[in-house]
């Protein structure tokens, strides 16, 4: 009999330790993220920069920040033998501002000598006797808010189930949020001009070394991810020729370049 009640008295364990639920091994991460997206541009005619020919020359910048002002929460779990990191409807809020600088010069060549062959008795009249630059023009420059600005992190599309190897840092906000009508490059109408190429930052893949840290994060203990990508945009006399290194890009003789440098830093913190 004694036997017996303990074969029954390890079964009876045996089945209540199965029957039992899991402690959860879930862990809440929370993401705080600083997206900057420089860009930097350069526009010139052909004939720039003699003071004798007629050109155009422009140059400026556009700056986008985004950061968090509520971090983001999110789960990570193991599902479908992946490991995975889920939004928990806890979504992040964030501030954005946008400040562009556009400068903008017009040559004219003057009425005088060495430029036209002016004089008392040419046939082009006599020259300007006090020649003056052309007006400045005058843009509406400066920063504003990004109101409808939200950095995120989701997943790369992929076939099948994806898991934490996959995700990728962006942001996005509103196309009327960075227009400036009177502002190079958007010029008032009438005027002709460059368009930005790079206007805004690409989605950028979160480096696998940096996740694999995650699942080892101790309660209060962070892991930071930095991520600079550069894209440059040369359309010089027609030619045109695109990169990801700026540093490398050719020198502009005519036409239009430009320099985009975005930095994406996620910071990943473990609530619980």
């Amino acid at each position: 009999m004694t036997r017996k009640l303990l074969l029954l008295t390890l079964c009876a364990a045996t089945l209540g330790a199965a029957a039992a639920p899991a402690a959860s091994a879930d862990q809440i991460i929370a993401a705080d993220i600083i997206v900057k997206h420089n860009v930097v541009w350069d526009y010139q005619e052909t004939g720039y920069p003699d003071a004798c020919k007629t050109w155009n020359r422009g140059s400026g910048t556009q700056t986008l920040t985004i950061h968090s002002l509520k971090r983001e929460r999110l789960r990570l779990e193991r599902a479908f033998g992946k490991l995975l990191l889920t939004g928990m409807g806890s979504r992040g809020t964030f501030e954005g501002l946008v400040d562009r600088v556009g400068r903008w010069k017009v040559n004219l060549p003057p009425n005088t000598q060495p430029c036209s062959p002016c004089g008392p008795q040419s046939e082009y009249g006599p020259c300007d006797p006090d020649p003056k630059p052309p007006t400045p023009l005058q843009f509406t420059c400066g920063d504003k808010p990004l109101r409808g600005a939200q950095a995120m992190i989701s997943y790369v599309k992929t076939k099948g189930i994806p898991s934490i190897a996959d995700l990728q840092v962006g942001a996005v906000f509103r196309k009327d949020e960075v227009s400036f009508p009177k502002c190079p490059p958007d010029l008032p109408r009438g005027m002709s001009g460059p368009r930005l190429q790079a206007q805004w930052p690409e989605f950028e893949k979160i480096p696998a070394k940096d996740l694999a840290r995650l699942p080892r994060l101790g309660v209060g203990d962070s892991v930071v991810v930095d991520i600079r990508r550069q894209r440059s945009y040369v359309n010089n006399a027609g030619t045109i020729t695109k990169g990801d290194n700026c540093t490398h890009a050719p020198d502009l003789t005519a036409g239009y370049s430009e320099c985009a440098i975005t930095d994406y830093s996620v910071t990943f913190t473990r609530l619980r």
